[in-house]
This record gives structure tokens, C-alpha cells and sequence, in this order.
């Protein structure tokens, strides 16, 4: 499975109150686009296990596609089409993953009609422990011009991949009150699903910088970006948030989410090299 833990390191303490609590280490995981089932799999089963899902980024041809079996297919495949290319919904309980899960239900759940994205839920029986386990496959489909995803679209990612977050919470509840003994992760304290793109390093990353700076309110923009991206670097690789313009975008988004008076900017290497990471 080509995907990378980051961690963000936990904020200092700003007040006498904040010191009693002891800080939570952030996590993120990146993870690059499964072209075979066979590693759409390790994908999905780490959704399962998780309890947090998959959130994926596709081209709109892709995501088109998806919505629409006839339309040309895209040189990408998503792991919703690879999935619903195998799922046979008049013979359930005959589809496993990793020969552990046996899906129960593949549907969609959101939007009725195509958006620029989907929601799907899927459901599988865990062999190992004969649980019932449920997540949400969230794919989106944004536009991705010149490959920079452009501010309006890093928000309206974000504002997806929140809603993920509350429908996923949404299903565990429900499974709870089936299945007692789940405990279900609440959003405020629930990880963000693993972000998938189909180089692994600029919507996932753009999104994933993005989520983190808001999370760091009180820092300016370029210092908390410059921690950011270089923690993402060193987890992720060297071309974590790949480009110029797409750093410029993601200050931009952040910049309109803070609303601050906008100071001026560093170049993407500028703000690697201002925070090394050991």
C-alpha cells in the first residue's frame, strides 16, 4: 500500500489551563492512488479497520465515469470504480476482501444526483472477529486545472471531507445501537479518513496542509505552512505540496479562512528550508 503516515507535532501550551491537558499528536495519512484491486484492497481494508473511510480525489473524467459506467472511461481508476466493477448486488455475501472481509452492502448514499462528488457506504462482516464493520467511501471530483487545485476548491474539499467525517460518525451509531459493543469515534476527536490523490503528494497534501494550518489558529500562515509542509517532506517525501502555484493557492485558502491581513509570501522551498524537521 503506497501511503505515509504524518505526524504533526502537538501545539505548546498557551495558557495555565491548556498545561493540565496533555497535548494530542495529530495524524495524517497521504496515500497515492491504487491503479489494481489488489492494492485498492490494503486501501479499504485500512478504511475498515480504522473506522474512518477513504477520501479520494479523482479527475472529473474519472468521477464522471463513476456516475456513469457509459461515459469514456479515464486512465485513472478509482477504487469505487474497481470496487463497483466487482460488487454484484444480486448476489451479496459473495465478495471478499483480502479474504477476511465479506462485504454485506455497497450503496449509495449521497448526492442523489452526480455532484462533484459521492458517497457510497460499505458494509462487510470482519471473519476474524464476526463483527460487522461499516465505513464511507467519499469520492470527489474537483477541478484540478494545470494541476493546482485553486483556493475555492481546497475549501470546498475540506468542507466535504468534514462531511464525511459527520456521516461516517453518523453510520457508527447506527451500527451501535444494532451492535452494542462498537464504540463509535466522535468527529471533534475523530482522525480525518486517509486522502488519496492519484500522485499522492498535491491534492491529498494541499488538503491535508490546509486541514492542519486551520487547526493552528493563533500561528501566521507561513510559519505554520512552513511546519507543515516540512513535517509532510520528511513523512511524505520531498515533493509534499508540489509546486509554486499550489502553494500560493493553499496560502491563499488558509489566508481567506483566517482572514488576516495577508503578509507577504515565501516560495515553497523558502518555507521548507525555514522549519527543518530532524
Amino acid at each position: 500500500m503506497h501511503a505515509n503516515q504524518i505526524e504533526f507535532a502537538p501545539q505548546p501550551a498557551r495558557s495555565a489551563a491548556d498545561k493540565q491537558e496533555q497535548p494530542l499528536k495529530r495524524i495524517a495519512i497521504a496515500g497515492q492512488s491504487p491503479q489494481k484491486f489488489e492494492f485498492s484492497e490494503r486501501f479499504l481494508i485500512q478504511g475498515l479497520e480504522s473506522g474512518n473511510g477513504l477520501f479520494q480525489f479523482v479527475s472529473r473524467k474519472a468521477h464522471a465515469h463513476t456516475n456513469d459506467p457509459a461515459m469514456e472511461p479515464a486512465k485513472e481508476r478509482s477504487i469505487l470504480d474497481q470496487l463497483l466493477n466487482g460488487w454484484k448486488p444480486d448476489s451479496p455475501g459473495n465478495f471478499m476482501l483480502a479474504d477476511r472481509f465479506l462485504i454485506h452492502e455497497l450503496r449509495k448514499i449521497s448526492p442523489a444526483e452526480p455532484s462533484d462528488h459521492c458517497c457510497y457506504q460499505l458494509t462487510a462482516r470482519d471473519l476474524k472477529t464476526n463483527k460487522i464493520k461499516t465505513m464511507l467511501i467519499t469520492q470527489v471530483g474537483l477541478q484540478f486545472t494545470n494541476s493546482v487545485l485553486k483556493g475555492k476548491e481546497i475549501r470546498r474539499a475540506s468542507a466535504l471531507m468534514d462531511f464525511h467525517k459527520q456521516t461516517q460518525h453518523e453510520l457508527a451509531m447506527a451500527l451501535q445501537a444494532k451492535e452494542p459493543e462498537q464504540t463509535p469515534i466522535f468527529p471533534d476527536t475523530q482522525p480525518d479518513p486517509m486522502a488519496i490523490s492519484y500522485a499522492g503528494i498535491g491534492r491529498n497534501a494541499t488538503l491535508i496542509a490546509y486541514r492542519e494550518a486551520l487547526a493552528r489558529p493563533d500561528d501566521d500562515t507561513d510559519v505554520a505552512l512552513a511546519n507543515i509542509i516540512s513535517r509532510g517532506r520528511r513523512d511524505r517525501g520531498r515533493h509534499f505540496v508540489h509546486s509554486e502555484a499550489q502553494l500560493r493557492e493553499l496560502q491563499f485558502a488558509v489566508d481567506m479562512a483566517k482572514n488576516p491581513i495577508r503578509p507577504a509570501r515565501s516560495t515553497v522551498e523558502q518555507l521548507a528550508a525555514r522549519a527543518p524537521i530532524p
